[in-house]
């Protein structure tokens, strides 16, 4: 554990800055360390290192001998210059003799390095830079003693460099109109430190010193600085003492009142609740107008988006306040369950999760006694829990997070909701007050320290009566999924038996997925009607095939508590052994001797200091008796392997541990043969990030001022235990919004990253007048694709590639199954008979009434007016008019009820009113409100006025346009108006949003999944029925089901096709035959058979596409595409024109021809005819000067493309073999496709025969 001071020295201005330090670490968090290895060497480290080198060039952690309790640091920003310089202090302490230190630096130049022992400085024999492993080396004239030691260090660096590093400026308006800004700076990570104040800095003119006091100790991604001018309502103290303060923009100040009073109460549950004091001297609530999260746990400095933390009395619903108190409190009970104690990795996010989110409701029990909260906990948690668990896609509470791509998928329904619903579960199994023992237990013994799940389990366990909490838990957090428990009685006796509950009744899966075989234990309560009061209860265990209860039973009710987790993957083994001594040099897959059953991995990315660490648990099988075992292992280095025997806690004897780097193995070797049985392997390692555009990189632009300026990415390949089909993945980011972002450098088009979809910016910028019709088809295209694999890809992921079709297949599909549900008629006069005694003049009076007695009347209410109750219409239209009349809204509550039902029967004046109220109105949960009363007229003449209206901006919002249409369809008198409206105007819409809009594209379906007539369903059919026609009729061609003349029979009526989604089917299909017919005798006649299908559709008019719509360019561009590319000639000749009169005269083609023009125009000039052209073209192309490298390998795969350029581009991989292999890394994700992204190309049997096997692995 370590201390740290820290001073700041600023210039009196409102701006922020980023923190770049020196920092010396040591492996994983505070209470962690590795041994030392002693000086006599090991056959693992004689095997691995037969040629050793220095401790910082093989060492991707630093030393254990030397361990740091005392950073004293002094940070200078010059805002002015954006530089900054930074003195730091070290005591740390040595723990073995060394001469040598080395700590992580990350763009600083440190211009001083000063050691101090004993009030004597130590010679330095050199210090300087190890940019490989990003160490910061002194070599010391001689070894440091054991004891305490100081280190010195001074360095400068560049604000400009850091200021996308988890800081950024937001930008508000003032009441003045003046224009303000806040600066939010989110602090570090994974490092737990005490921060202190330093007081020996006097600052200069117009500069102030901000000091920290000493903190507790914290990991520091709670760490949070704002630089601000905003105020903060009077400070309220808790019961312990202490301040708790709120703070607000200048407007908004007053709306902080309820969370104000809200935290007070939760606060002082908490500390009553855990009986553990709260250990800041402060604490402190802020609205933050612009802010990634909903709200974010900052000890002590908790932050809030504006719109999850801001209740205005009068205008805020109840809604709003339910989510303000829930936040609210959330966020308190990470002060002790995340921030006291923290996870020990996200595979353990449930435990800060899961856990606030049950405490917040206990909490808001105090707040709001009246919410009957336990009850809306079903609803708010646990429900929607068993809507996802009861299907095949869920996954355990418990995850392996073995990179950081996988963080972000976990913070879901499965770690918030279901997590809190087991604990919940647990709580009433214990006993609420030996609960609550067990939970403080578990806080004293982990405060200011990581722990893990089994973690609680062990303390909870000590106040655990007749059950075994790691044994009955495991089985709800561990595995996915819940049982059903069917009941049946004889006599006096009642038996329960359980199985896995599915919503899909024919849905099948493999028990053996999990280790729990989808069973659980599960604690019955049941009592009767004849004795109430008594509560029965029974225990049915997964190796139980029925549980029992013997009582005389006429009625009974049944409470049964069960909730959810993923089995991890085991390895693909099918390999077997042919030479017992040394299978690892001979086998490329794993043995069939060795089962893996579970993973527990441990993970700890070092973000600023580009460096990972981690542990691995995995709990094996072994079915044969053996000397070895040996395991896939990539990019790392394996610090300590440990093999234990089942349940015991003595390691076994290894003989040795080595990297076999050919195969990726690392090789365990026992003294003696172990025995069948079950084992464990322990595991140590670290690794480093990548310095390529992979893993953890740099990516470098320059802004419109000419300054370069850093983006930092990381998708790590972090650990390969498995078959190498099996590599975990993670994508992590720091400081960015869930949104989509365009990056300079990306070695991908796109990536579906959870939250954080991310782009080439080739793939995502949009420039008018420079990008053509196709790029804005792309992004649209692009985006929407990678936006449906939130759900497909990313909520839900396929096992394996093979399943490719679980992510891109099986989205498409399910959602006509959902189309195909639909409710049941109800009868309308029957719903008035059922609430004719519900329904009164008091059924509108919310004012002043609980949240239970809110929702109630409002369920009322809607229903009455949805089946024409009399009184509710007449109550809304009263409402209305009243609104109308004296200007009085109605009660907030009731807002959304009276604009929709009170505006149904309305005339023009009365519609223009509302028009009037929603252009006055700035409440974007008002307007939302007030656009459903103007589409719930039935005046079809209003309706095409309103939908008129909405095109245009300055009236409706963009975003919201698509809504109002949706609003007015769901209108019955409104359906015909908007299906018309569509029709008429869609060429306006395409042109506008574009097909492939991510709400456009569902306009269809929202609009017509209404129709009830065939006459309006027969409307929908269009080009898309012919597209899949003429797609399935070359895909059954290709699997040879069908005769290739019968698809080309089908084309014959491609003549008359004027649309161009069937055209552009045809040119991809067209476009891989002609790959796999080139070169071959038939490939011309192929060519003439497509130049006479086209002969009619190409003209010079085909080239014209200024001002013309969007269906227009793109059946234009893709008949000209087609044209070039099977060689007719006025295409290819027009395409040189347009090119040779740019050279001349300096005029670019139209910018939606430029993309055929620069590739077809090329195809017919001297440039590409040499193969000297392409030859230099691909040298040039290894400067990142000429082209960026996620592009590099663009430019080979684009020259093998060329039929002249192919053989080029496999010569030059060839001959670059090395040099690839060195830059790049055999591993990289587009290196590894770049052979049969050039080799795919060959049709000859001479170059077949260059990717043999053999000729590959004489390459490789």
């Amino acid at each position: 554990m370590s201390l740290m001071k820290l001073s700041l020295l600023l210039g009196l201005v409102c701006v922020g800055l980023t923190v770049a330090v020196v920092f010396l670490s040591y492996s994983l968090l505070m209470c962690e360390h590795h041994e030392l290895s002693t000086s006599k060497p090991t056959p693992s480290s004689l095997m691995s290192t037969p040629n050793p080198l220095e401790p910082w060039e093989k060492d991707f952690r630093l030393s254990p001998a030397i361990t740091p309790f005392l950073y004293d640091l002094k940070l200078h920003p010059d805002l002015k210059t954006a530089l900054f310089t930074v003195e730091e202090k070290i005591l740390v302490t040595v723990t073995h003799p060394v001469d040598y230190i080395y700590l992580h630096i990350d763009r600083l130049n440190v211009t001083k390095s000063v050691v101090t022992q004993n009030g004597v400085q130590v010679p330095v024999k050199r210090a300087f830079s190890y940019p490989k492993h990003q160490y910061w080396v002194v070599q010391l004239e001689k070894n440091l003693e054991l004891g305490e030691c100081t280190l010195e260090f001074t360095a400068d660096g560049n604000l400009k460099k850091q200021d996308i590093v988890g800081f950024y400026q937001s930008t508000y308006q003032a009441i003045s109109g003046e224009t303000r800004y806040a600066s939010p700076l989110i602090h570090l990570t994974h490092i737990y430190s005490h921060l202190q104040k330093s007081t020996d800095d006097q600052p200069g003119v117009n500069q102030t010193t901000v000091e920290f006091a000493t903190t507790v100790p914290m990991s520091t991604y709670l760490v949070c600085f704002i630089v601000c001018d905003f105020d903060h309502l009077p400070s309220q103290d808790a019961k312990q003492g202490f301040p708790i303060k709120v703070y607000a923009r200048e407007g908004q100040l007053e709306h902080m009142e309820f969370a104000q009073k809200t935290a007070i109460a939760a606060i002082n549950f908490y500390v009553e609740y855990f009986n553990i004091s709260y250990p800041l001297p402060k604490l402190d609530l802020i609205a933050i107008p612009d802010f990634v999260s909903g709200a974010m746990e900052h000890w002590g400095l908790v932050t809030f988006r504006e719109a999850a933390v801001l209740f205005k009395k009068g205008s805020s619903s109840i809604v709003n306040k339910k989510r303000v108190a829930m936040t609210t409190s959330h966020e308190l009970a990470h002060m002790w369950f995340g921030d006291l104690v923290t996870m020990g990795w996200w595979n353990d996010l449930w435990l800060n999760e899961g856990f606030a989110s049950y405490m917040q409701y206990k909490a808001l029990a105090k707040v709001e006694p009246t919410w009957e909260v336990d009850t809306m906990f079903l609803t708010d948690m646990l429900h929607s829990t068993l809507q996802l668990d009861q299907t095949l896609s869920s996954h355990p509470i418990v995850q392996t997070v073995s990179n950081p791509d996988q963080i972000t998928e976990i913070f879901d329904v499965i770690s918030y909701q279901k997590g809190s619903s087991v604990i919940r579960m647990l709580e009433n199994m214990m006993g609420e007050e030996s609960f609550a023992h067990g939970v403080t237990s578990y806080l004293n013994e982990f405060q200011f320290k990581n722990a893990e799940t089994n973690d609680l389990w062990s303390h909870l366990q000590k106040f655990a009566n007749n059950m075994s909490v790691t044994s009955v838990m495991d089985t709800y957090t561990r595995q996915m999924g819940f049982p059903i428990i069917t009941v049946k009685k004889s006599g006096d006796q009642v038996t329960f038996t359980q199985q896995r509950y599915l919503s899909n009744p024919n849905a099948s899966y493999n028990p053996d997925d999990s280790p729990f075989k989808y069973l659980w234990d599960v604690y019955i309560t049941m009592f009767t009607s004849s004795d109430p009061s008594h509560t029965l209860h029974t225990w049915l265990y997964r190796n139980m095939s029925e549980g029992k209860i013997a009582e005389p039973i006429k009625r009974y009710c049944l409470k049964t508590a069960c909730e959810n987790l993923e089995a991890p993957k085991s390895f693909k083994n099918d390999s077997t052994v042919s030479n017992p001594t040394q299978p690892w040099e001979l086998n490329s897959r794993l043995e069939t001797t060795v089962i893996p059953k579970m993973y527990d991995l441990y993970l700890n990315p070092y973000l600023g200091k580009k460096l990972f660490t981690g542990t691995v648990k995995i709990n094996i099988e072994v079915t044969n008796a053996t000397g070895y075992i040996y395991l896939h292992k990539s990019s790392l280095t394996i610090e300590e392997t440990t093999v234990f025997k089942g349940e015991d806690i003595t390691p076994i004897d290894l003989l040795s541990t080595f990297d076999y780097a050919k195969n990726e193995y690392w090789v365990i070797t026992f003294k003696e043969t172990i025995d069948p049985g079950s084992y464990v392997l322990k595991f140590k390692f670290k690794g480093n990030f990548s310095k390529k555009n992979e893993g953890f990189y740099e990516s470098m632009y320059m802004n419109y001022k000419n300054h370069k300026r850093y983006l930092w990415d990381v998708y790590i390949t972090m650990f390969t235990s498995s078959d190498p089909s099996h590599t975990l993945h993670t994508w992590l980011y720091r400081n960015m919004s869930e949104d989509l972002i365009a990056i300079p450098d990306f070695v991908s088009g796109a990536m579906e990253h959870w939250g954080l979809v991310t782009f080439r910016e080739a793939a995502v910028l949009f420039k008018k007048g420079s990008s053509s019709i196709v790029n804005k088809k792309r992004v649209a295209m692009t985006t929407s694709h990678e936006l449906a694999h939130m759900w497909f890809g990313d909520l839900v992921t396929m096992g394996w590639w093979n399943d490719l079709w679980l992510n891109e297949g099986f989205a498409s599909y399910m959602q006509y199954k959902a189309l195909a549900k639909v409710e049941p008629t109800w009868e309308v006069l029957y719903i008035r008979c059922l609430l004719k005694d519900k329904l009164s003049e008091e059924t509108w009076k919310v004012e002043n009434k609980s949240y239970l007695e809110v929702n109630l009347k409002l369920v009322l209410n809607d229903l009455g007016c949805n089946f024409g109750a009399p009184s509710c219409l007449k109550k809304a239209a009263d409402l209305l008019k009243n609104w109308f009349d004296s200007g009085v809204k109605p009660e907030a509550d009731l807002r959304g009820l009276v604009y929709r039902y009170g505006m149904e029967n309305v005339g023009e004046e009365e519609w223009k009113k509302m028009w009037a109220k929603f252009r006055e109105e700035s409440n974007p949960q008002e307007q939302i409100k007030m656009l459903g009363g103007l589409s719930s007229v039935k005046e079809p003449k209003l309706l095409e006025k309103f939908l008129e209206m909405a095109k245009d901006e300055k009236n409706i919002r963009s975003q919201d346009y698509f809504t109002v249409i949706v609003m007015v369809a769901g209108n019955p008198k409104g359906l015909p108006v908007a299906w018309d409206y569509v029709k008429k105007n869609w060429d306006y819409l395409v042109k506008r949003f574009g097909l492939n809009h991510r709400v456009f594209g569902r306009i269809i379906p929202s609009v017509c999944g209404k129709f009830t007539t065939q006459e309006r369903l027969d409307e929908v059919l269009d080009a898309r029925d012919r597209s899949n026609l003429l797609d399935d009729a070359f895909n059954l061609a290709e699997s040879q089901m069908i005769e290739y003349s019968t698809t080309f029979n089908l084309m014959k009526y491609m003549s008359k096709e004027d649309h161009f989604v069937p055209w552009t089917v045809v040119y991809n299909k067209l476009s891989r035959l002609d790959d796999k017919l080139y070169s071959t005798e038939g490939h011309e006649d192929f060519k003439l058979y497509i130049r006479c299908l086209l002969k009619d559709k190409l003209s010079e008019e085909t080239w014209k596409v200024e001002n013309k719509s969007y269906l227009e360019v793109n059946l234009k561009l893709v008949l000209n595409d087609l044209g070039c590319n099977f060689g007719a000639p006025s295409c290819l000749k027009k395409a040189a024109d347009l090119l040779k009169n740019w050279f001349d005269s300096g005029v670019k083609p139209e910018a939606d021809l430029r993309g055929l023009v620069y590739r077809y125009a090329t195809n017919t000039s001297r440039l590409i005819s040499f193969p000297q052209s392409h030859s230099r073209f691909l040298e040039m192309a290894k400067d990142e000067k000429n082209i960026r490298s996620q592009d590099y390998f663009t430019v080979i795969v684009m020259v093998a493309g060329n039929p002249k350029g192919l053989p080029v581009a496999w010569d030059y991989v060839k001959k670059n073999w090395d040099y690839l292999l060195k830059r790049f890394g055999l591993n990289h994700r587009v290196f590894g496709r770049i052979i049969p992204s050039v080799c795919g190309k060959f049709t000859t049997q001479e170059r077949l025969d260059e990717v043999s096997e053999k000729s590959l692995k004489n390459l490789l």
